[in-house]
C-alpha cells in the first residue's frame, strides 16, 4: 500500500513584521518567541501575538488547533530581527 502525504500550500503570512519589531524594540535576547497566528481562508496567516520568554531557547515548532496557529521559535543571543525575521518567515509559510 502506498501512503501519500500532501505537501502543505504556502500561506501570505500578515502582521510578523510590526510584532517582532515591537519585541526588538524592548531589547530582544536571548530566549523563545512565542506567538499565536489566526488561519484566514485557505492560504493567509494573521500573525495575531509574538512575546519573547527569556532563558534557554527551544527549538522551532508550530501546532495547528482548529484555525488558530501557536508557534515556537529561538532567539540567540545578539541576533538581529532579520536574523529571526526570514526563518521565522519561512516556518510560518509552510503551515
Amino acid at each position: 500500500m502506498q501512503t501519500l502525504t500532501r505537501r502543505a500550500r504556502s500561506k501570505w503570512v500578515t502582521g510578523l513584521r510590526p510584532k517582532l519589531e515591537e519585541v526588538f524594540r524592548r531589547g530582544a535576547s536571548r530566549g523563545t518567541l512565542i506567538g499565536k497566528a489566526e488561519l484566514k481562508g485557505l492560504d493567509m496567516l494573521e500573525v495575531i501575538e509574538v512575546k519573547l520568554i527569556p532563558g534557554r531557547p527551544e527549538g522551532p515548532s508550530f501546532e495547528v488547533s482548529g484555525r488558530i496557529v501557536t508557534f515556537k521559535f529561538p532567539v540567540e543571543e545578539e541576533e538581529t530581527l532579520e536574523d529571526v525575521y526570514y526563518p521565522l518567515m519561512g516556518m510560518l509559510n509552510r503551515v
